[in-house]
C-alpha cells in the first residue's frame, strides 16, 4: 500500500437521466489538482449541482475576497455565475470562531430573486464549501410589470378572503421562482412581495407574491417562523372583542415576568410561571451546549406573550418579534421549537415553504428533542403529542403526526402533472410548468410540517441507531450529544434560505469532516460520519456508506474498503461490494422477513407499512385509506377483517373494497361518504341513520341534515367524511358561511360547496368564474 496520498475527485449524481451538462471535467480535474482534501459535488435530480465540498487556497485580504476568488474560477461547477450575485455586507462568522461563511443574493435580469442564495465557507486563506441555490437562467427577461403595488394587494385580499388586510410596509418587485425552495427546475416570475396583516383576532401576518404581469397569487409565506423574543408577558387579561388591530391587542398585555424574576406586585397566570421557566431552560441549553448567546448569539433578550386563548396554536410573529402561545400548548419542548425558528432566523434563514421550510420545522423539532431529551413534540403539554420523530407516520392526538418518513412518500402536489396554461389545472395554478396550489396555509407551505418527518427521522436514527421500515437500512446510531452539535454546525455554517435535503446531508457531512479534523465542541470519527451518511440513505436521502469512511457509496471509489482518503491504491482489486440483502418477493428473504416496497429484506414492522396500492403490501395485507398496509390489526388494536362476508358483519368496518379489504373506521373516519373513493359500486340510496351505517359501499352515501343521502340527492356539494360536518349550502354567499365545516369553495358546475376533505380543494376559490371546470 501507497503512503502517498491520493485525492479522487467524485460526484454525487442522484438521477442517471438529466438534460443538463455533467460539471466541465478539466476544471474538476484542475480543482482536484489544487485541493488538500477529497472534492465532491452534489446535485439534484436535474442534474443542476447544489453543493460542493472541497478543501482549496484562495486568494483576497478578507473572506468576501477569497470567497469571490473560488466563485469566480470554481463557480462554474456548481451552477453560478459571480457576475449575477449580489454580496452581503457581513460575512456570517462561524460561532466557534473557526471560519466564516459569505452569502451571496442571487439576480435574474438585474433583479433580485426571493430566497436565492450562494454560500461560501471560508477557513482562513481556503475554501472547504459552497452551496448555491440559483435559478437555471440568470439572464433570462422578467418583461415590466402589468399591476401596480395596489391592484397587487387587491389580489391578495381577494385570494385570502380578508378585505380589510394592510400592507405591512411597501411592496418590492422581485424574481421569484418555486422551484428552488423544492429542488426543481422551474421558471421565474416577475412578483411583487408585500407583508400583509390582517386584524387582530386573525393575527394573519404573511408575505404574499403576486405575479406582476397576471396579477396570480405565485405564494403565501407565513410569516410566524420569523422573529425573536423580548421578555415574558401574558395576554390574559385581554378581551379580543375590544380591539381592532393586532398592536393594540399586545399593548393591552400585562407585563409579568422580567430576566430578573417576577415582576412586582402582579400575580402571575400559571402559564406566564411555567414559559418564564421554559425560556431559561432553553437559554442555557443554548449557551451551555452550543456556546450561543441568545437566538442571535449576542444576547438578546426573550419575550413570550401567553394566555392566547383565540385558537390552538404557538407562533411568531416576526413583524413585531414576538412568540405568541395558547397555555394547552406550553412545554420545553415546543417552547424550544419557536425559538429555533428564531435562531434558524439569524443563521441559514431558511424560508417557509417546500423542502427549505420543512428544514425550518425540523431544526425546531429536533433541537426540541434535545432539549427535553425525548423523541416527540409536545408530549408534556395539555394538548398531547403532535409529532413523533421515532416513527413519524404514527397518529398522534388531534390529528397530529401521519408524517412521511421517507423520500417515496414526499408530499409534493406540485408533480402531479405539467401543464402550460391554467385551464390544464382545474382548481390549482399553472406555475413554472407544473399544476401547483399557490403555497398557503391550505397545502401547510407545500408541506413544511408534512414533509419535516423525512429530516427529523434521520436525525432520530443517526442519534439512536434502527432499521428503517422501507428501506431496510440499518443505522447505528452515534448518540444526541454528537448529533447536536452536528446539526447546530450545520444550521449556523453550511446553509441558505433556500436550502433543500440534499444540501441538507451535504452541509452534515461537511460539519462532520470538520470535527473529524478538530473543529467543534465535540471530535467524531469517519466511522461516525459514515452512520450519519447511512441514517440520509435510510430515508432515501442520498446513497448508503458501507464502509464508513464518510464517503457515501455512490461517491466512494472503493465502496467496500474503508478509504477516506479516497487513495486508489487501498483498495486495488478489493472494491466488489457485498451482496445486500435485495428481492423481488418475500420467498427472496430470510424466515420471518418480508420484502419492502423498496426491495429489501426487513422485519416486519409493529406499526403500519405506508403503501399508495395492494401491491406495495405485504402478503394478506392491504393498502387501505391513508396510504398504509393493513390486515390484522391497526395501531389502535381494533381487529382488520380479510373476508367480504366477516366485514359485512363487522362493527369495526366500514365497508368492502376488493383491492383493499375491510376498512376500518378509525383509519378511514367516519363511515359516509368514504369507501366509494376507492371501490365506487352500485349506488343504492339510504334513508334512515342507521340505513346510512350499513350502506356505506355505496358511493357518495352519506348522512347530512338528518338523513343519508346519495350523490342524486339533495344535498348541495359532496359530502363530509364526519355526518357532524356536512351541511347543506343552497347559495354562494351561504358557501362562505361553510369554510367551519371542511368546505372551500362554491362550484355550480361541482354541485355547490366544495369539501376539501373529499375534492382536496387546494385554497378558497373567490368566484364561481374561477371553479374547477368552468
Amino acid at each position: 500500500m501507497s503512503a502517498v496520498r491520493r485525492f479522487g475527485l467524485v460526484v454525487v449524481l442522484l438521477a442517471a437521466c438529466t438534460n443538463e451538462p455533467e460539471p466541465d471535467p478539466t476544471l474538476l480535474e484542475q480543482l482536484e489538482a489544487e485541493a488538500s482534501a477529497p472534492t465532491t459535488v452534489t446535485r439534484m435530480a436535474d442534474g443542476r449541482a447544489r453543493a460542493i465540498t472541497t478543501r482549496v487556497s484562495a486568494t483576497g485580504a478578507t473572506p468576501h475576497a477569497r470567497a469571490t476568488d473560488f466563485l469566480e474560477r470554481y463557480g462554474s461547477l456548481i451552477g453560478v455565475d459571480r457576475a449575477h450575485l449580489v454580496i452581503r455586507s457581513q460575512a456570517r462568522p462561524d460561532p466557534d470562531g473557526s471560519g466564516d461563511t459569505v452569502v451571496y443574493d442571487g439576480t435574474q435580469d438585474g433583479r433580485p430573486v426571493w430566497g436565492s442564495q450562494v454560500i461560501v465557507h471560508v477557513e482562513g486563506d481556503q475554501v472547504t464549501y459552497a452551496a448555491a441555490g440559483v435559478v437555471p437562467d440568470p439572464t433570462a427577461a422578467l418583461g415590466d410589470p402589468v399591476l401596480d403595488e395596489t391592484r397587487a394587494l387587491a389580489a391578495v385580499r381577494d385570494a385570502l378572503k380578508m378585505p380589510t388586510a394592510v400592507l405591512g410596509g411597501s411592496g418590492q418587485l422581485v424574481g421569484y421562482n418555486p422551484g428552488l425552495f423544492a429542488g426543481r427546475r422551474t421558471s421565474t416570475h416577475l412578483a411583487w412581495t408585500m407583508l400583509v396583516r390582517g386584524p387582530a383576532v386573525s393575527n394573519m401576518h404573511v408575505r404574499a407574491f403576486v405575479d406582476a404581469q397576471s396579477g396570480a397569487i405565485l405564494a403565501v409565506h407565513d410569516r410566524h417562523p420569523d422573529g425573536y423574543l423580548e421578555k415574558t408577558r401574558s395576554l390574559a387579561p385581554v378581551d379580543i372583542s375590544t380591539v381592532e388591530t393586532w398592536d393594540e391587542y399586545l399593548e393591552n398585555a400585562e407585563l409579568q415576568y422580567t430576566e430578573a424574576g417576577l415582576v412586582e406586585g402582579v400575580m402571575p397566570t400559571d402559564a406566564a410561571t411555567a414559559m418564564h421557566g421554559h425560556l431559561q431552560s432553553v437559554y442555557t441549553y443554548l449557551d451551555e451546549t452550543h456556546g450561543r448567546d441568545s437566538l442571535d448569539d449576542m444576547g438578546l433578550e426573550l419575550a413570550a406573550y401567553v394566555d392566547y386563548t383565540d385558537d390552538l396554536n404557538a407562533f411568531w410573529d416576526g413583524e413585531n418579534a414576538i412568540l405568541v402561545f395558547h397555555p394547552d400548548l406550553i412545554g420545553a419542548d415546543v417552547t424550544a421549537h419557536e425559538l429555533v425558528h428564531g435562531v434558524v432566523q439569524y443563521t441559514a434563514g431558511l424560508e417557509y415553504q417546500a423542502q427549505s421550510g420543512a428544514l425550518n420545522e425540523s431544526m425546531a423539532d429536533v433541537f426540541g428533542a434535545f432539549v427535553d431529551g425525548n423523541w416527540t413534540m409536545g408530549e408534556a403539554t395539555t394538548a398531547g403529542a403532535l409529532r413523533d420523530l421515532v416513527y413519524p407516520p404514527t397518529e398522534l392526538a388531534d390529528g397530529g403526526g401521519r408524517q412521511p418518513h421517507h423520500m417515496g412518500y414526499f408530499y409534493d402536489p406540485a408533480t402531479d402533472r405539467t401543464c402550460t396554461a391554467e385551464t390544464d389545472c382545474g382548481e390549482l395554478s399553472c406555475i413554472g410548468g407544473f399544476c401547483t396550489p399557490w403555497y398557503g396555509e391550505e397545502t401547510d407551505y407545500h408541506g413544511v410540517h408534512i414533509n419535516s418527518g423525512i429530516p427529523n427521522h434521520a436525525i432520530y436514527l443517526a442519534s439512536a441507531g434502527g432499521t428503517h421500515t422501507i428501506s431496510g437500512i440499518t443505522v447505528q446510531g452515534i448518540g444526541v450529544e454528537k448529533v447536536s452539535h452536528v446539526v447546530y454546525r450545520t444550521l449556523t455554517n453550511y446553509l441558505h434560505a433556500s436550502s433543500v435535503f440534499l444540501e441538507y446531508r451535504s452541509g452534515v457531512r461537511r460539519s462532520a469532516l470538520d470535527m473529524i479534523e478538530g473543529t467543534g465542541a465535540v471530535e467524531l470519527t469517519y466511522e461516525e460520519c459514515g452512520h450519519l451518511l447511512d441514517a440520509f440513505a435510510a430515508v432515501g436521502v442520498g446513497a448508503e456508506d458501507r464502509d464508513h469512511d464518510c464517503f457515501d457509496d455512490d461517491e466512494d471509489n472503493c465502496p467496500c474498503v474503508y478509504n477516506p482518503e479516497q487513495n486508489a491504491d487501498a483498495c486495488a482489486g478489493m472494491d466488489a461490494c457485498e451482496p445486500v440483502d435485495e428481492c423481488s418477493s418475500g420467498a427472496d428473504c430470510a424466515a420471518g422477513q418480508e420484502c419492502s416496497p423498496a426491495g429489501r429484506c426487513v422485519t416486519p414492522m409493529a406499526l403500519p407499512w405506508e403503501c399508495t396500492t395492494t401491491t406495495e403490501c405485504p402478503d394478506g395485507t392491504y393498502c387501505v385509506v391513508g396510504g398504509v398496509c393493513l390486515g390484522t390489526l391497526d395501531n389502535s388494536g381494533c381487529q382488520l377483517l380479510t373476508t367480504e362476508s366477516d366485514c359485512n358483519g363487522s362493527s369495526l368496518a366500514c365497508g368492502w373494497c376488493p383491492d383493499a379489504g375491510c376498512l376500518n373506521c378509525t383509519r378511514a373516519g367516519e363511515c359516509g361518504g368514504v369507501v366509494d373513493a376507492i371501490c365506487n359500486p352500485v349506488v343504492d340510496p339510504c334513508s334512515m341513520q342507521a340505513d346510512c351505517d350499513s350502506c356505506t359501499q355505496e358511493p357518495n352515501c352519506g348522512w347530512c341534515d338528518g338523513a343519508c343521502v346519495s350523490a342524486d340527492s339533495g344535498c348541495a356539494g359532496d359530502f363530509a367524511v364526519e355526518r357532524s360536518a356536512c351541511v347543506d349550502c343552497s347559495g354562494y354567499m351561504e358557501c362562505g358561511s361553510c369554510a367551519g365545516n371542511g368546505f372551500c369553495s362554491w362550484c355550480p358546475s361541482s354541485g355547490g360547496c366544495i369539501n376539501d376533505s373529499l375534492t382536496f380543494c387546494e385554497g378558497a376559490i373567490p368566484s364561481p368564474s374561477t371553479c374547477p371546470g368552468s
